[in-house]
């Protein structure tokens, strides 16, 4: 069964707000659409997708993860864990920055 799973890409999609979205975020909320489902399993799986460098046309000029990215954020809200991971979040097992949403406990 795929985990539960909401992706955005510098724009509001539950808010009903007046905004424009860049061609970028565009590409890269239909990217991750289209890899939801079968393929994401576990955290593993959604690491995995936030370091994606493909795009949808194959071209690579507009995909989820880029060398311009600083920071990617998980947000694993069965276990109350936030992960901040720089560089790709596939290419390392540990976040810069670990803590859990309810306590003032952290870890880096």
């Amino acid at each position: 069964m795929s985990m539960l799973f909401f992706f955005h890409a510098n724009e509001y999609d539950s808010l009903n707000v007046t905004q424009t979205v860049s061609e970028s975020s565009l590409h890269r909320t239909v990217r991750a659409v289209a890899q939801v489902g079968p393929h994401i399993e576990n955290k593993t799986d959604l690491l995995q997708l936030l370091s994606d460098t493909d795009d949808i046309d194959g071209s690579g000029s507009l995909p989820l993860f880029r060398s311009t990215t600083l920071a990617t954020v998980c947000f694993d809200l069965p276990n109350n864990l936030v992960s901040i991971f720089e560089n790709g979040p596939a290419s390392t097992t540990h976040p810069i920055f670990s803590t859990n949403l309810f306590s003032s406990s952290s870890s880096s």
